[in-house]
């Protein structure tokens, strides 16, 4: 969901998630530590301690790892990112990750699913682009499974991550595997694989 563009806007990214860790996670002394790290940032030369994407690519390929690497394609909503692959440095990215065997996947924006071919517009601008998308997740988790299975078959992706929890440990569906999910409209399974998602980074935050 972050993509670095600059030293003011991950100023103001860091000033955002300090805000969000006292008001609405209830962390203070989390939300002391990211605000000053922006202080830090605004008045120094500190890294940004969210630009973590080569490092971790990197890191990945160290250790023979190969990783999807999920990006948002349309700003339609608040709720999207920031970012748009307009932006100096974004699909310059995008395409290294996919040189050092990445995969480029795609991030479905807020409201793909209000349209039956969101999805599959998304895909292919990625595949304009010179990606070769093989699955994602959407935004948010927001999704019905009325709408997610129908919408990632038209755009013909063979896998999809977005069922699990935003702030929970475990398996949402109960399996630990990757299944085809089941279509009750067409009473079959679906013709793509739902790999659980086992953890969000939201679920790591201690709460008291």
């Amino acid at each position: 969901d972050y993509f670095p563009l600059g030293r003011p806007h991950a100023v103001s990214r860091l000033l955002r998630n300090a805000v969000i860790s006292v008001v609405l996670a209830n962390q203070p002394w989390l939300g002391m530590r990211q605000a000053a790290m922006a202080v830090r940032m605004a008045v120094g030369n500190a890294p940004d301690p969210q630009d973590q994407i080569v490092m971790l690519a990197k890191k990945e390929q160290q250790r023979g790892i190969r990783a999807s690497y999920n990006f948002l394609v349309r700003h339609a909503h608040r709720r999207d990112a920031l970012y748009t692959l307009e932006h100096p440095g974004v699909e310059e990215t995008m395409h290294w990750l996919q040189s050092q065997g990445m995969e480029i996947g795609i991030h479905g924006s807020y409201t793909c699913l209000d349209d039956p071919r969101g999805v599959e517009q998304e895909v292919a601008t990625l595949i304009e682009r010179g990606f070769h998308p093989q699955g994602g997740r959407q935004h948010w988790l927001r999704y019905t499974l009325g709408r997610l299975i129908p919408a990632v078959e038209r755009a013909g992706l063979s896998y999809d991550m977005s069922v699990g929890w935003a702030d929970k440990i475990g398996f949402r569906s109960g399996a630990c595997f990757a299944y085809p999910p089941y279509n009750f409209v067409t009473e079959s399974p679906a013709s793509f694989l739902e790999i659980p998602m086992v953890i969000m980074d939201q679920a790591l935050v201690t709460k008291h």
